[in-house]
């Protein structure tokens, strides 16, 4: 994914998944968006400033982790980067952001550019702090 695409944007512009970038549509490229990210990787956003990181849990092992929106904290979706890509792909976007929509999220997240540095949409949110393992969590939804 990384090496061969530019990034993906899924579900209305929802999710935008990071790639090595590309200048149509202006998709941020990895290295762009972890330039000053410590203790992870950014993997994807989402239109309400949520955020998808790789990076190791309490036993050193890398999964994925979410800075959920609505808890304003990074939560452990207990997945390696493939089976979190498959699922997000698989269709399980709709289950995990389901309580997070509202009536014309469809349109409101499709009309924001992808080259938008801050992917925001719907209710104002805080600024997203970058990973720390001092403020990690069980993610109570599913990638699955």
């Amino acid at each position: 994914m990384v090496h061969r695409s530019g990034g993906l944007v899924l579900d209305h512009g929802w999710l935008r998944m990071l790639g090595s970038g590309h200048d149509e549509p202006r998709l941020a490229s990895l290295s762009q968006v972890n330039a000053t990210v410590a203790g992870g990787m950014i993997v994807a956003q989402d239109v309400l400033g949520g955020q998808f990181a790789w990076m190791p849990d309490a036993a050193s092992h890398p999964t994925i982790w979410n800075f959920a929106p609505d808890t304003l904290r990074w939560e452990n979706c207990e997945q390696g980067y493939g089976a979190w890509l498959a699922a997000m792909l698989g269709g399980a976007m709709s289950g995990f952001y389901e309580s997070l929509r509202w009536p014309g999220w469809a349109d409101e997240a499709g009309s924001i550019r992808p080259s938008t540095s801050s992917r925001r949409c719907g209710p104002a949110r805080a600024k997203t702090p970058p990973p720390h393992p001092a403020d990690r969590y069980r993610c109570p939804r599913r990638c699955r």
